[in-house]
Formats: structure tokens, C-alpha cells, sequence
């Protein structure tokens, strides 16, 4: 806004009479001033024209740029030179094709100027700044959050910079509500730390988590939020192939216990304990909604079993086999 602000005055002062127009980059097509008369209320009026203008996270697309300019200069026929500038903060990605080499709409259009009355100046308005530290990713590090478990979350904090960066604290807040904050080590340049934390929910369903940074000169990758589902309860399923006449003779029967817990202790595992010849009539259902089976000294499977049991372990189901006497 200021670079504009200038570059008005100085038109105004040493070129009465020429024709000013001002065009945003990200909307070329609409012409925030069109081939104004050059004079002393020129720079009041560009001011009032950028004074709302923000930055956005939209791209330059030169491609759709440059053609746009040459109508507008089409436009003022009794025009005999055309002097164009470009305010930009020169961010790479604007002019280089990611080969490297310069973008190739504007070579062309540069190639097609008139030396003699065609004009082009750049001015660069980036910041000095290269710092920009962002989080790229907020994750639960557990296959399945339970309500009532201890869920290891990890917020992975990368260094986009040139510089190795400063220390940070990392602000993470739980369902809109909790707040705490970690410290983020000095990271070097292109390099990502990564932060370790646990959070308990106790009531199952759907919560939230955001981990921010304090805001730096790019805020738009500073913060970033993951939704997770907890379940009231891991299920698992356990096939006994001796289930004995009492109950505590069968094969699972120390091993459902220990699963469950006791005492106050809360594992989140819902156990449910099943002789062995009912894998081949469980319904669908209930496998689906399983994470984990568990054969206890199951003497043999039919190749239907066998296909359920592959089929639970490819929709990522987990599988294990307690070996015993048959």
C-alpha cells in the first residue's frame, strides 16, 4: 500500500496528464482504477483504493495477469509509452517454474515489449524476514482412543526457514476449553521436531485437539487442529478351545480377567469370551466392530474360518494366537 502510495505521487508530480490504472493481481480483470487523469488528487485516490487491500494466500498467475494489462493499455490508444510496475513481495514460487527456470508467461510477454515504449519495473516489497516455523501435522499416535485412556498425541513442528529458528512454546488446547503449553526446541533450517504428549478423555464420542505456535509472518500454517473419535471401549473378541466345566478351567478364563481389569483400573477393553466352533458363525457385525481376536488353544480352523480371519486382518484388524495342548 505505501509502495503505491508513492509510486501515485511521483506520477502526479512528474507526468500531469498521463493515464494511471491500478489493478489487483489476484482479480486482474477488475480494474481498481481505469486510466485515471494524472493530477493532484491522483495519490488520495489510490491510497483510498489500497487502504482496504489485504494480503491473501492466493497465488500470481502471470498467465492471467500480463494479458490483462496489455487490454487496459489497449484501452488509452492516445497513450504513447506505457510504463508498468509490478509491487510484489517477489515470492518464488510466483516467478520460478519449479524446474527453476523464470516463469515462462512472463519471458514472453517481456520478449514482446517495446523497448522504446514499453517499460517494466519490479518493485520488490518482501519482507527480509525467512523466518517460518509451522505445524504440520497434529495426530493421535494410538490406533484407537478410549475414553478413560491415557492417548499419546504428537504434533510434528517444522522449520521452513533458512535460519535455524528460536525457541517457541507450542499451545495446545483440547476441545476448545483446556489449554496447556510445551516448549518447542530451536529447530534447524528445512528440519522438524517432533512433540510428545498425553491427553485422557473421559467421555466417549467426538473431540478436538489444536496445537498453535505464536503467529510469525506466515500465520496461515502457525496453528492446526485434528478431530478424533473416542470409543467407550476396545473390543475384543476371545475364542476359547477349551472351555471346561467350570469356569475358572476354561483356556481365557485368567486371560479375560486380566484383560478387563479390576480394582479401579481401567484398560478400556471390552472382552467377550466365545467357544471355539462359533468363528465360523459370529456374526459379521460384531467382527466389524472388533479390534482385536484372540485364539486360545484352537485346535483347527476350516478354510472358511481361515477367510473370515484374513479378511478381519485386511480391513486392519489385529490377530493372536495363544498356543495350548491341542
Amino acid at each position: 500500500r505505501e509502495a503505491g502510495s508513492r509510486l501515485a505521487t511521483n506520477v502526479a508530480e512528474e507526468r500531469p496528464g498521463a493515464l494511471f490504472s491500478l489493478v489487483r493481481t489476484s482479480t486482474p480483470g477488475q480494474a481498481l482504477l481505469a486510466a485515471v487523469p494524472s493530477g493532484a488528487d491522483l495519490p488520495r485516490r489510490v491510497r483510498e483504493a489500497v487502504a482496504p487491500l489485504r494480503p491473501s494466500d492466493v497465488a500470481l498467475d502471470l498467465a492471467v495477469l500480463l494479458p490483462k494489462l496489455d487490454d487496459i493499455s489497449a484501452t488509452a490508444q492516445a497513450a504513447d509509452r506505457t510504463e508498468t510496475y509490478v509491487v510484489t513481495d517477489l515470492r518464488r514460487r510466483d516467478w520460478v517454474a519449479r524446474g527453476g527456470e523464470p516463469n515462462a508467461a512472463f519471458v514472453a510477454w517481456l520478449a514482446a515489449r517495446d523497448p522504446e515504449t514499453q517499460h517494466v519495473q519490479v518493485i520488490d516489497v518482501g519482507s527480509r524476514d525467512q523466518e517460518n516455523v509451522a505445524v504440520i501435522d497434529v495426530r493421535c499416535a494410538d490406533r484407537v482412543a478410549i475414553a478413560g485412556v491415557p492417548m499419546n498425541v504428537v504434533v510434528d513442528v517444522k522449520n521452513f526457514g533458512r535460519d535455524e529458528s528460536s525457541p517457541a512454546e507450542l499451545t495446545v488446547e483440547v476441545d476448545g476449553k483446556n489449554r496447556s503449553a510445551m516448549p518447542v526446541p530451536s529447530i534447524a533450517a528445512g528440519e522438524t521436531a517432533r512433540i510428545a504428549f498425553v491427553e485422557t478423555f473421559h467421555v466417549a464420542g467426538w473431540h478436538g485437539v489444536r496445537a498453535a505456535l505464536p503467529n510469525d509472518r506466515y500465520a496461515v500454517d502457525d496453528a492446526r487442529s485434528f478431530a478424533v473419535e473416542v470409543r467407550a471401549a476396545s473390543k475384543v473378541l476371545v475364542f476359547d478351545g477349551a472351555i471346561g466345566e467350570a469356569p475358572e478351567d476354561a483356556e481365557t478364563f485368567y486371560l479375560a480377567a486380566a484383560l478387563e481389569g479390576g480394582d479401579g483400573a481401567t484398560f478400556g477393553i471390552d472382552v467377550r469370551v466365545h467357544p471355539d466352533h462359533e468363528l465360523a458363525t459370529v456374526p459379521v457385525e460384531e467382527l466389524a466392530r472388533a479390534d482385536l481376536l484372540l485364539l486360545a488353544n484352537v485346535a483347527r480352523v476350516t478354510p472358511e474360518v481361515v477367510a473370515r480371519i484374513e479378511d478381519f486382518a485386511r480391513q486392519g484388524g489385529g490377530i493372536a494366537f495363544w498356543l495350548g495342548d491341542q
